[in-house]
């Protein structure tokens, strides 16, 4: 990376944005820990507060983004037409999951939901959430690891997908969950008014949504524990394969400025071992696959202006095929730090690092099966003028030691990218 090139970006970025930042970071992973709004709005859960308990809310996300390189989206759909157009995945911002689209003025994110919370204060009740979603984000919600429910959903840029489909009931401290959710492993959330940065963390990925039944038990004011039976992860009741996930999860408050939270997932993904055919026809060409991961995240409200957050993941995954086997790994945190000026105006920053080895992210076992590392240098700006109306832009450096084969940006010629983009929210 040619750091006076980095300087001198930043410097006119933030020159042109004004000496004014953005709005409020990023909710607590692990339940809000000041008075402040817990999110760049007041996101999915606390809409319903306190006077309605069922709720109906919604939101549009539209942006864009630009590369130094001003490498364009590809297809290999020769069609023009965009219902029959497919996205070249390694073209644009192929690397930067989410932003694939480099020069189109994306629509994220349209978002309808229904809530109902569960309050167990007083005895026995009953919730539930909806949540449905139209845009260039949802293909990563869907069912895609076993091809069902919602998975068909789409094509090219744009997909439809059920977030979340789930009820709960619960007594006064235990609370069961049913339906299809998030797995809540990141500080992160797919859902635009929940998240400070337009682009994703590499961390992120390693957070999915599952379907399966949850159970959370309330110790006391300060700890809480979740345990889980999934069908593997982005997969449905359907469960083509008869894959079974494992999550666990202890979430804990030593003060009301700071929240910790440990997530740990484990998984047996079947293929050819149980269902050939099914397997051959929906490319899974492993016999058995074991995936094993956890991830901390750790919050402190440093004060009513400032919010840090650090964020550490680590995952193995063993693949078992006809005549060997292939194992992998992805180790990394990132950091991150916000300043909120007034209601109006914050500003948050966030550095990531991130080694992987025949798993996401890593193009480097094509050639010689090293791994790869990567650092990622993001900045973002918020404003936020009305209650429903927010604006955001971020610039954003990545950089990785690939040396030979292919590299992830400019359609697989550079090793490092700079990226400005910018988005606007609205919430109904």
């Amino acid at each position: 990376m040619k750091v006076s090139r980095v300087i001198l970006f930043t410097i006119a970025f933030f020159c042109l944005c004004g000496a004014n930042w953005a709005n409020e970071p990023n909710c607590s992973p692990c339940g809000k820990t000041t008075s402040a709004p817990i999110s760049i709005f007041d996101g999915i859960n606390s809409i319903t507060v306190p006077k309605a308990r069922i709720a109906f809310y919604g939101w549009l996300q539209t942006g864009i983004t630009v590369n130094e390189y001003g490498s364009r989206n590809r297809y290999d759909s020769p069609y023009i037409a965009p219902v029959n157009r497919q996205l070249d995945g390694h073209s644009a911002n192929s690397h930067l999951l989410m932003l694939e689209q480099q020069s189109d003025l994306k629509l994220n994110q349209l978002w309808f939901g229904a809530q109902r919370l569960l309050d167990t204060k007083r005895g026995f009740d009953w919730g539930f959430q909806v949540d449905t979603a139209y845009g260039t984000d949802l293909r990563y919600c869907q069912s895609f690891n076993d091809k069902t429910f919602d998975y068909n959903c789409g094509r090219g840029d744009y997909y439809f997908s059920i977030v979340s489909l789930y009820g709960d009931i619960g007594y006064k401290n235990l609370s069961v969950r049913v339906g299809k959710f998030s797995s809540e492993m990141s500080n992160e959330s797919f859902a635009a008014t929940e998240t400070f940065f337009y682009t994703k963390s590499y961390a992120f990925f390693n957070a999915p949504t599952v379907s399966g039944v949850r159970a959370v038990y309330r110790l006391n004011d300060r700890w809480s524990l979740l345990g889980a039976w999934t069908t593997g992860e982005n997969t449905s009741f359907e469960n083509r394969f008869d894959d079974n996930g494992f999550l666990c999860q202890a979430r804990f408050k030593p003060t009301e400025s700071t929240a910790l939270k440990y997530s740990f997932l484990l998984e047996r993904n079947n293929g050819l071992s149980k269902h050939p055919d099914a397997a051959t026809r929906y490319g899974r060409n492993w016999l058995t696959q074991d995936f094993a991961g956890h991830q901390v995240v750790f919050l402190w409200d440093i004060n009513a202006r400032w919010r840090y957050i650090m964020e550490g993941f680590s995952c193995v995954q063993l693949m078992h095929r006809d005549q060997d086997n292939e194992t992998g790994f992805a180790n990394g945190f990132n950091v991150n730090l916000f300043y909120k000026v007034n209601d109006r105006w914050s500003v948050g920053g966030r550095y990531e690092w991130l080694k992987a080895q025949r798993t996401l992210f890593d193009l480097a076992y094509l050639t010689d099966g090293s791994g790869t590392e990567i650092n990622s240098l993001a900045f973002a700006v918020h404003w936020q003028p009305t209650y429903r109306l927010n604006f955001r832009t971020e610039l954003r450096n990545d950089w990785t030691d690939y040396n030979n084969g292919y590299k992830p940006f400019a359609n697989g010629t550079q090793r490092s990218q700079l990226l400005l983009g910018g988005a606007m929210t609205v919430k109904f």
